[in-house]
C-alpha cells in the first residue's frame, strides 16, 4: 500500500541533499522561506562517512581567476590574505555572506560555493602566506535542508524503521495511507 508524508494533512516538499556533516540547516536560512517540518536536526550519523569533509585548494592566481570571472566588479589588488572575509554564518556554520577583494565586495555563500565549485556552502577559509594556498575546509555536500541520503542509509542500517528516519528529518509531519 503506498503511503505519503505530509504536515497538517497537506504533502510535504521533500528536500534532501547527500550529506549534511553533523548537522542539517533550516530552509529558512538555506533559502530564505520558513518551512516549519524542514528545519535544522542533528545528523551525526553523516560524521561516520567518509566525504562528510572535505578540502579544496587554490592558489591565490587560481582563486583571482575564478572570482573575476564570476564577479568582475571584484578588485582583488593587494595582499591575498585579505582577500576573502566570511561575515555571516548561520548557527551550524553555513557561510550566508562574505566579502571578497579590496572593497569588500559582497557574495552570498550559495554564489561563492558555486563560483569555487565546493560542495557546499558550509566551510571555512585559510590563507596560507608561505605557500600563498587558500584552503577552504568544507562540511557535508548539497544544500543541506531536510533529509541528508547517507545519514538516512546510516540510521536504516542500525535499524531504524522508513518512518522513524522521516519523523527525524520532516520535523512534525506524518506518514499516511493513499
Amino acid at each position: 500500500m503506498p503511503y505519503i508524508c505530509t504536515y497538517q494533512g497537506e504533502p510535504i516538499i521533500t528536500a534532501f541533499h547527500a550529506i549534511s556533516g553533523g548537522t542539517t540547516e533550516s530552509a529558512a536560512v538555506a533559502w530564505g522561506t520558513e518551512v516549519p517540518y524542514l528545519v535544522s536536526v542533528d545528523s551525526a550519523e553523516d560524521l561516520k562517512i567518509s566525504g562528510s569533509s572535505s578540502t579544496l585548494q587554490f592558489t591565490a592566481e587560481e582563486l583571482s581567476a575564478r572570482l573575476s570571472q564570476s564577479f568582475p566588479e571584484v578588485d582583488l589588488s593587494g595582499e591575498p590574505s585579505g582577500w576573502i572575509t566570511i561575515t555571516e554564518k548561520s548557527e551550524i556554520g553555513t557561510v550566508l555572506w562574505l566579502t571578497a577583494g579590496k572593497t569588500a565586495f559582497s557574495i552570498s555563500g550559495t554564489d561563492f560555493a558555486v563560483c569555487l565549485n565546493l560542495p557546499s556552502q558550509r566551510f571555512t577559509v585559510t590563507y596560507e602566506e608561505d605557500s600563498e594556498i587558500f584552503v577552504f575546509s568544507v562540511k557535508g555536500s548539497g544544500h543541506q535542508v531536510g533529509m541528508s541520503q547517507f545519514g538516512a542509509n546510516a540510521m536504516a542500517q542500525e535499524g531504524k524503521t522508513f518512518q522513524e528516519i522521516l519523523a527525524h528529518y520532516f520535523t512534525g509531519t506524518t506518514i499516511q495511507h493513499l
